[in-house]
């Protein structure tokens, strides 16, 4: 008996074989998934997908476009007394919701209003009791804006 294999030890290593084949492809496409998380140009692509940002100065620069470039066709900033009063953000498309304009180094209150179809005029407003540090010492102002989609 000892060159013979039983019988049951063919069903085994099927049933092994059949196991390690079921078992090995989760684990491989584990490994890829979680190998392209740690991938930064993907993890971009995604974010700019789910809530594209982008980060633009006074002058209508911008500095940062975390995918909402693609949204904008143009941004222009109106300046009074030495600080922005204005912006009209003008996109490629009509937008569906009106997109989120905040002020990143300094505290302006903005109220929202669509022009010309597609364009959007933000009317900004710097409250007197928070300019007593603010604004007329700035040289430059910084603006988040986010496109909801």
């Amino acid at each position: 008996m000892a060159g013979k294999k039983l019988w049951y030890e063919h069903i085994i290593f099927k049933i092994g074989g059949i196991i390690i084949l079921l078992i090995t492809p989760d684990q491989y496409i584990d490994y890829k998934i979680d190998n392209k998380y740690k991938d930064p140009e993907l993890t971009k692509q995604i974010a700019s997908h789910i809530r594209p940002t982008l980060i633009f100065d006074h002058l209508g620069t911008i500095r940062y476009d975390g995918g909402a470039d693609q949204f904008i066709s143009s941004i222009e900033v109106k300046m009074e007394g030495g600080e922005p009063n204005e912006i009209i953000i003008s996109p490629r498309d009509h937008l569906d919701c009106v997109p989120v304009l905040e002020s990143i180094n300094d505290i302006f209150d903005a109220v929202s209003k669509q022009i010309n179809k597609s364009d959007w005029l933000f009317e900004l407003s710097n409250p007197d009791l928070l300019r007593l540090a603010s604004s007329q010492e700035k040289k430059e102002w910084l603006f988040r804006l986010e496109i909801i989609q």
